[in-house]
């Protein structure tokens, strides 16, 4: 598997597109301040896998904005993702 999340921030929107996982989530992770500081949004329809650690940053994202009274939207969630976060019962923080 292909270990690459790519990013590129247009507007107030992140767009993540490739693969979101332990590995390759390291750089956003360290750079989030500064790659998040006017987002809004973060679209992940871009992306073709996404492993619980993935899931967990996400989850992880929204509560930081949301302690500082800010709002993010995670949208482009498609149906495998879907899946994936309401197995883990994190449909009220994630899907909007």
């Amino acid at each position: 598997m292909n270990n690459v999340l790519l990013y590129k921030q247009s507007n107030t929107t992140l767009l993540l597109s490739g693969t979101l996982n332990s590995e390759s989530l390291v750089k956003l992770w360290k750079n989030r301040a500064l790659l998040l500081r006017h987002v809004k949004k973060i679209d992940i329809s871009g992306l073709k896998y996404i492993d619980s650690t993935g899931v967990a940053m996400l989850v992880r994202l929204k509560g930081e904005f949301e302690s500082k009274t800010c709002s993010l939207n995670i949208i482009g969630i498609n149906d495998n993702f879907t899946t994936l976060i309401k197995l883990y019962g994190l449909e009220s923080l994630l899907i909007s």
